[in-house]
């Protein structure tokens, strides 16, 4: 029984080990697992020096002998196996999330940088820090193949870097570009690959055009912090290249002319008619507009939208496959996975990669003119269904569904393209706008898809990407940000393998027995 013992330690430690290993964090997966385990081991070991007090005999000498050769041949195969890979430099991303996988978006801000000049990376650190092993692998992988040079550097030793880039903190990255315009830098504490990105990009200093936010009718807010505020978006734009500017549509007659792209989130108030207007104008000459709506608003921006031949529908809809969502009843919450295929806007979202909606309404795609493009963009699951009334999101218990209600991949993010005298014209349109606010913006792949809509009507094509996605501890992003994936994916998905393997490690001591 002493070995079943020991050998439950052993796997809990195994399972415990690789919980804490791959999601960079404590849990309480991991520790429960390390904690039990541990315990075992110490039980099992003072059970075996109490037995061994007997074991001076001749008799016992050459079983312990062998034990102890084997255990000896063991730790030296570990050590010559872990000598051996570190030669070779070989390395694994064992990590759930693949943390230390480069991203495509990552290497191609890397490629683009490297064509400009001279490209360095270092890693300020103090003494003790265990976070630098783990931002230097990342570095280092980042470094491989590329001109990015790395270095690390103790803080103490270089105290005028300390004052030029204002590290305020141990485990901070400094990228530094040398081209023709002399020499630039952007500094990150938090070196997540995210945030890495974050940085690259903002070092090539793109002139991605200018984007107007319309406000004056309820809007929103592009300088909200809180959770409602849309500041996230706000940065997303001006990191990707974009200077951001205000529409506001009761003082002004006119869309400036200088306007790549156009934002308009759900006005709380009915549009004026001049607003109206000068929309229409816009969009007459060739403009490019995203527009996120809500169920059932009434703004003037849903009529617009019909005359290109996006009619929002009434109603909210109702997706089964969903489950529930803190206060939204089950289905009204759509976790979507279905994309356009040849889309650009979807390009890389697939059934792994989802977006979340958080009470969405629907559209009906009609062409004006024989030669304009309209594509389905997002769907929903085929079990959906519009619930007529879209007071349904205000309830908590799941709408009951009518008899012969119609089932179907309802549109929930469409875009049009539209080929005028006055030039092109771009439009996508989303059936929530909750999906872009600072709650929600970096929830799944919500991000990808806000922004990659923003870069297609803006015909910023090679902007286009899948932004780096991995867990940061301590930070939750609901409804279910990757990292919360993850953990759950910890708690549960490792834990039916290891009951599996804790039973069977007790039959073989049954059988032992």
């Amino acid at each position: 029984m002493n070995r079943a013992v020991a050998l439950i330690g052993l796997i809990a430690l195994a399972f415990g080990g690789a919980s804490l290993a791959g999601s960079g964090e404590a849990t309480w997966f991991s520790w429960l697992n390390l904690v039990a385990g541990g315990a075992c081991l110490l039980g099992s070991a003072g059970v075996g020096v109490v037995r061994a007090r007997g074991a001076s005999a001749p008799a016992f000498r050459a079983p312990l002998l062998r034990a102890a050769g084997r255990l000896a041949l063991a730790l030296l195969l570990a050590v010559g196996a872990e000598r051996g890979a570190a030669s070779l430099g070989v390395q694994f991303d064992w990590s759930f999330e693949g943390k230390f996988q480069p991203a495509e978006a990552t290497l191609a801000a890397l490629a683009d940088l490297c064509e400009k000049g001279e490209l360095e990376g270092r890693l300020y650190y103090d003494e003790g820090d265990a976070r630098r092993r783990s931002t230097r692998v990342l570095m280092e992988t980042l470094a491989h193949g590329n001109c990015l040079g790395f270095e690390e550097r103790r803080i103490e030793d270089y105290p005028e870097d300390e004052d030029r880039f204002g590290l305020g903190t141990s485990n901070t990255v400094v990228f530094v570009l040398r081209d023709e315009r002399g020499e630039t830098w952007e500094s990150v504490e938090r070196p997540t690959q995210g945030a890495l990105f974050e940085a690259l990009f903002r070092l090539r200093q793109l002139r991605s055009g200018r984007v107007y936010v319309a406000r004056g009718a309820g809007e929103g807010d592009f300088s909200g912090l809180g959770p409602t505020g849309f500041s996230g978006l706000a940065a997303a734009l001006q990191t990707e290249g974009y200077e951001v500017g205000e529409f506001v549509s009761a003082a002004a007659p006119e869309i400036p002319d200088d306007a790549n792209l156009l934002v308009w989130v759900n006005p709380e108030r009915r549009l004026s008619d001049e607003a109206l207007g000068a929309l229409r104008r816009y969009l007459e000459r060739g403009g490019r507009l995203v527009a996120l709506l809500e169920p059932g608003s009434d703004t003037g921006l849903e009529e617009i939208l019909a005359e290109w031949g996006i009619q929002p529908l009434g109603g909210a809809v109702v997706d089964p496959a969903s489950g529930s969502f803190e206060s939204v009843a089950r289905g009204l919450a759509p976790l979507a996975y279905t994309y356009a295929k040849s889309h650009p806007v979807s390009r890389g979202l697939d059934t792994n990669r989802m977006t979340f909606f958080r009470g969405v309404r629907s559209f009906a795609l009609r062409k004006p003119q024989v030669d304009d493009r309209l594509h389905t963009v997002v769907f929903a699951s085929p079990r959906a269904w519009i619930a007529e009334d879209e007071a349904v999101l205000r309830h908590t218990t799941a709408p009951v569904e009518p008899p012969e209600v119609r089932h179907d991949y309802w549109p929930l993010v469409v875009a049009g393209q539209y080929e005028r005298e006055a030039g092109e014209v771009r439009i996508v349109a989303f059936g929530d706008s909750e999906l872009a606010s600072n709650q929600y913006l970096r929830a799944l792949y919500n991000i990808d898809l806000v922004m990659n809509a923003v870069h297609w009507a803006g015909e910023q094509h090679p902007l286009i990407t899948l932004r780096p996605k991995e867990g940061v501890a301590g930070r939750l992003q609901f409804p279910l940000a990757l990292q919360n994936t993850l953990t759950m994916y910890q708690s549960l998905g490792l834990l039916l393998p290891e009951i599996l393997l804790l039973a069977g490690a007790l039959l073989w001591a049954r059988s032992r027995a």
